[in-house]
């Protein structure tokens, strides 16, 4: 009886977790004692959850028919709570913006990415302090808006896009990030579309963009003058032409 006793002893179960295979304590287990707590298994699951914030609060913005246009508004009004409290995540949330528009542009689901655009807008406008955080994803949208010839309704979402980001930027940034930006509109300005509306309304969209960047930058522009004066000249002639033929 006394050695049955010491075997059973010798199979006991560890003190403080779950029996060990073979009912054996492994050497290299490191026993916590008894006092200790037990550590967080949830941890690592709750840091992963803070980083990905940014994303669900993005996603829960969208509708869920990738063709619509609508927004949540009071998710909207979240993120935007999230991304002044915590400016830090602003350079993310713009990347994923910008993958968003790149996915949602492969699946033609143009409703999704014209709200990604629009929730890029009101971030412009919220966090203008904190704009140089994620300008370069603002201005590389413009140009892949502006630079999509089958596609009017993008262009004028990309015009519209440059149109709230002139307004919010500064002067020290004006020149390096709105000129670049002028070639392109003097192309939508000469726009020559097939259809006549689509063509027009390219044109004005491309007008409207240019005078926000002339109103913004004044002199700043001197030397791109000979570029924006014949665009603008075209459009005045052309206005004139279809006046005369009423």
């Amino acid at each position: 009886r006394e050695e049955q006793t010491r075997k059973r002893g010798a199979g006991a179960a560890c003190p403080c977790c779950l029996p060990c295979r073979d009912r054996r304590v492994d050497k290299q287990h490191q026993h916590l004692p008894r006092s200790a707590p037990a550590p967080n298994k949830g941890s690592g699951s709750m840091v992963l959850w803070t980083r990905r914030r940014h994303k669900r609060l993005v996603k829960e913005v969208f509708s869920g028919n990738p063709h619509s246009t609508d927004m949540n508004e009071s998710e909207m009004e979240r993120l935007t709570v999230y991304a002044l409290t915590t400016p830090k995540k602003l350079p993310e949330i713009g990347l994923y913006l910008e993958r968003r528009v790149g996915k949602k542009f492969a699946r033609k689901e143009y409703g999704h990415l014209q709200v990604a655009i629009r929730i890029m807008h009101q971030l412009i406008v919220a966090c203008h302090a904190d704009l140089r955080l994620f300008a370069k994803v603002v201005e590389r949208l413009t140009k892949f808006l502006l630079r999509q010839l089958d596609a009017p309704d993008l262009q004028v979402l990309g015009c519209e896009t440059l149109t709230v980001f002139a307004n919010t930027q500064d002067e020290a940034q004006q020149a390096r990030s709105l000129l670049p930006f002028v070639d392109d509109l003097v192309r939508l300005c000469l726009d020559s579309h097939p259809r006549p509306d689509l063509r027009l309304r390219i044109r004005e969209a491309g007008l409207r963009a240019m005078l926000t960047i002339v109103v913004v930058m004044d002199s700043g522009l001197a030397e791109q003058l000979g570029k924006i004066l014949p665009a603008v000249l075209a459009n005045m002639n052309t206005q004139a032409q279809e006046e005369r033929q009423r």
